[in-house]
C-alpha cells in the first residue's frame, strides 16, 4: 500500500457530500488505497455501508475499518489492496439509522490511474 486518500463524508440535511468526487487514486506512486471519513455526521446515523456497483470489476481486495482520526462517533473506513486497473469505479455511500432505516444515500466514484499527469 502507498498511503491513503482521504475523503470526507458530510451530511447536511438529507444531502451527502464526499469530498473530493471523483476521488483520484495513483496505484503506482500513491495513494493507492481510500480513508473515509465522517467529520461532524449527527448522532442517528449509526452505521455506514460503502457498496462498490461494479461487483464483476471490483476496485480493492477488501475493506476494513479504523478508530475515527476525525472525532467522529463512527470509524473510518479503510480500503485495501487496489486492482490497479485504470478506470472509473462507482459507489455509493449509504448512512443507515440504529433501525435499518436509510437515512441518506449518495453515488460518488473514484478514478484510478497509474501515475500523476
Amino acid at each position: 500500500m502507498k498511503g491513503y486518500r482521504e475523503v470526507k463524508v458530510t451530511l447536511t440535511g438529507k444531502r451527502i457530500t464526499c469530498d473530493p468526487d471523483p476521488a483520484v487514486l495513483y496505484y503506482k506512486a500513491g495513494p493507492d488505497c481510500v480513508r473515509f471519513t465522517f467529520p461532524g455526521i449527527p448522532k442517528n446515523v449509526d452505521s455506514v455501508v460503502i457498496r462498490w456497483k461494479d461487483g464483476q470489476r471490483p476496485l480493492f481486495a477488501g475493506m476494513g475499518s479504523a478508530p475515527s482520526s476525525v472525532g467522529s462517533h463512527l470509524p473510518d473506513l479503510i480500503t485495501q489492496g487496489n486492482c490497479q486497473v485504470d478506470g472509473r469505479y462507482p459507489y455509493a455511500v449509504e448512512l443507515y439509522d440504529a433501525h435499518g432505516q436509510l437515512v441518506a444515500e449518495v453515488d460518488p466514484e473514484v478514478e484510478n490511474q497509474g501515475d500523476p499527469p
